[in-house]
């Protein structure tokens, strides 16, 4: 993947970055129809989550747990944490 100094930079003035290129705009419409009807269904909400944030969400949706073994996010995070 290969981020920038500036952007490892930015991550780490920030607190997140942005790197474009890690999903595909089919995986991008794939999660966001997933995911938009969790938001409006309280049965699916836990404490903590907001209108605009569902948090663990790796615990709580399987479905999704393939962002965390993912290449492009793999290599993104290798550049700004480090192989280990």
């Amino acid at each position: 993947m290969g981020l920038t100094d500036e952007q490892k930079r930015r991550f780490d003035a920030d607190g997140f970055l942005i790197v474009p290129g890690v999903l595909t705009a089919d995986q991008v419409r794939e999660l966001r129809a997933f995911f938009r009807p969790k938001f409006g269904d309280p049965a699916v909400r836990t404490p903590g989550d907001t209108d605009r944030i569902l948090f663990d969400i790796y615990n709580r949706f399987p479905e999704v747990r393939w962002l965390l073994f993912h290449p492009p996010a793999v290599a993104a995070l290798r550049d700004l944490l480090g192989p280990d």
